[in-house]
């Protein structure tokens, strides 16, 4: 190698190999030291064996990077749309996110509330259905069918404390809580707390118990919807608390203290509502123009 080296140098000194004066100095420069090329070459195939290894040894952490990476980039993307106030409303949700750790064996906080039929069109299914909507006033379908699972799901957990013995501790808590609850809400009676009972709830012991229902009983209402319009509209309270919700379901101690708001048009000592100003303004004025009509026709026979 330092003989060649050597023969390559000898051949640039003679100006038998015509190179520039700045390519003559590189060529003794890397020639005249007989080191630097196989210095040059082992750096060069151990940087190659390093970057084998990298990526054959460490595929997750290769992925890892380019995820965070990646979030990097949504992150930025989203601080440049929030910039220019397009995502104002997301704002406080994109900050409480940030820096959170999300972890696989997260539960979700939300699940479904209802549940599909599994045959669709089964007639008697339907009439009955249609039969429950109109007679408690429901907006849909899908309002039915979240009570359709709540009941299943009571029903479910008591089937399941029932294969326990008796004298088991869980059974024995689970059941009492769960007769307990029952029992202040009003749709079991309170001689009725064994698990046994809680087999036999349906669909319209929750279906009473819901504002909407108790409402039309108890407030002077023209029918279940108007009902469900006056709860809608915050007209009604139970106790202090204006509730908005036609489902809410109304505890038993609570019942009583159904009322309208005080400051309601309808029920309460507010300003009477847009309508009926209307028709007292215009029952005010026909009184006014009949007055005034009486008084013409008085001056006109003193005249005569």
């Amino acid at each position: 190698m330092r003989k060649k080296n050597n023969k390559i140098i000898d051949l640039i000194f003679n100006g038998q190999l015509q190179y520039s004066r700045k390519k003559q100095k590189k060529l003794v420069m890397w020639y005249g030291n007989s080191n630097l090329p196989i210095l040059g070459l082992s750096l060069f195939y151990t940087l190659v064996w390093l970057l084998f290894f990298f990526f054959f040894f460490f595929p997750k952490k290769i992925e890892s990077m380019r995820e965070t990476k990646q979030q990097w980039n949504k992150r930025a993307y989203h601080f440049e749309k929030l910039r220019r106030g397009k995502l104002k409303k997301k704002l406080k949700k994109f900050f409480a996110n940030m820096g959170a750790k999300v972890r696989s064996n997260q539960p979700k906080n939300f699940g479904k509330t209802s549940r599909t039929p599994r045959r669709p069109f089964e007639k008697e299914r339907l009439d009955s259905e249609l039969n429950l909507v109109g007679e408690y006033g429901l907006k849909n379908k899908r309002e039915l069918r979240r009570v359709q699972l709540t009941v299943a799901r009571i029903r479910s957990a008591a089937r399941k404390l029932l294969t326990l013995p008796q004298d088991d501790p869980r059974r024995v808590f689970e059941g009492a809580a769960l007769c307990r609850r029952l029992n202040r809400l009003g749709i079991l009676p309170d001689e009725q707390n064994r698990l046994e009972y809680v087999l036999s709830i349906k669909v319209e012991d929750f279906l009473k118990r819901r504002l909407q229902t108790l409402v039309k009983e108890i407030a002077t209402t023209k029918s279940v919807h108007h009902a469900r319009v006056l709860i809608y509209q915050r007209h009604i309270v139970v106790g202090k608390q204006v509730v908005k919700s036609p489902s809410f379901l109304v505890r038993k101690n609570s019942q009583s203290f159904i009322n309208f708001r005080d400051g309601s048009s309808i029920g309460g000592t507010g300003l009477p509502g847009r309508v009926k100003r209307k028709n007292l303004k215009k029952a005010a004025g026909g009184a006014a123009a009949g007055a005034e009509k009486a008084d013409g026709d008085a001056k006109e026979a003193a005249e005569e």
